[in-house]
């Protein structure tokens, strides 16, 4: 039964479940999506080598990189996030799963990452700004353009990363 966890067809749909999830349940549904994320990590990370390397670390530079675009206003969430909802730190670990998973095809080429991250983090932002999960410091089309030359640098990043820790630690 919990082979099918480990498929990238779960993959991604656990991810866009965690996405919407988070998108548009936020805090009143943080406890579902933790415990749901918590449960897909323990069956499909065998080891704490295998969660820092393949987890913690992209997640991080995903949380990092918000916390830069909030701290210079391109993000703007309610007053009642200090300093980034929480909701934003759990679907950064749920992205995270889908590296070695259901993404894990960008990783093999470099030009097919640049163009998920030119595509693909705008996109998922602009889609969260429009269900009101966040509102945007500049003009959306400014905040996508930067989205977009951010992440078609960051995502072969974090590809790279998982790929060396996964060699450095095999």
């Amino acid at each position: 039964m919990l082979a099918i966890f480990r498929h990238n067809i779960f993959n991604i749909l656990f991810f866009n479940v965690i996405w919407f999830a988070c998108v548009v349940g936020g805090l009143d549904w943080i406890w579902v999506t933790t415990l749901v994320l918590l449960a897909y990590t323990v069956t499909n990370f065998s080891s704490p080598r295998q969660l820092l390397s393949h987890i913690a670390i992209p997640a991080a530079i995903g949380i990092s990189i918000d916390a830069l675009l909030i701290h210079f206003n391109v993000f703007i969430f309610p007053a009642s996030a200090t300093w980034m909802p929480l909701w934003l730190i759990v679907l950064w670990i749920g992205f995270a799963t889908t590296l070695t998973k259901s993404l894990s095809f960008f990783g093999k080429r470099a030009v097919l990452a640049i163009a998920g991250g030119l595509c693909g983090f705008p996109f998922s932002y602009l889609m969260g700004h429009r269900l009101g999960a966040v509102e945007f410091g500049y003009d959306p089309i400014i905040v996508a353009l930067l989205l977009a030359a951010i992440w078609a640098v960051m995502l072969p990043a974090m590809f790279w990363v998982v790929s060396r820790e996964s060699t450095v630690h095999a």
